[in-house]
């Protein structure tokens, strides 16, 4: 019998195991190849590279790392900030062409991520001294 359509958008959203029972082979008279579906939960070990590049040629290399599912972390701090721009911006691109995506961590420091991979950020609230009146107050 044919599997409905909620079945396969099941199995395609929730994948579950495939077995047939013994009764129903015995039931139809043929012998039906069981199919097993075997999903692992494993996923593959995330590699990441810390990076400091010196020139633009670097970069070339960088690209590399992504396209090869690496994420990396590339710090800008030895490079002045026009070739800081001509770097992100080739690396951006790359991002973009791959599906990967970018995160700026500091003003010298972002990542850079491959499809793979996702970029999540946790923002905490800081402790904000509370404004307390004294003696002098403008009248």
């Amino acid at each position: 019998m044919a599997v409905s359509l909620i079945d396969k958008l099941t199995n395609f959203i929730m994948p579950a195991d495939d077995f047939t029972d013994t009764e129903e082979k015995q039931s139809s008279g043929r012998n039906k190849p069981s199919r097993l579906r075997v999903h692992s939960n494993n996923r593959p070990d995330m590699k990441m590279a810390v990076l400091s590049p010196l020139k633009y040629e670097d970069v070339k290399d960088y690209a590399d790392y992504l396209k090869a599912g690496i994420s990396i972390v590339v710090n800008f701090s030895q490079v002045d900030d026009y070739n800081q721009q001509c770097m992100t911006d080739f690396l951006s691109g790359v991002c973009y062409t791959i599906g990967g995506s970018s995160e700026r961590v500091s003003s010298k420091v972002l990542v850079y991520v491959p499809a793979n991979a996702s970029i999540s950020k946790e923002l905490y609230a800081y402790s904000i001294p509370t404004y307390v009146k004294g003696k002098f107050e403008v009248k």
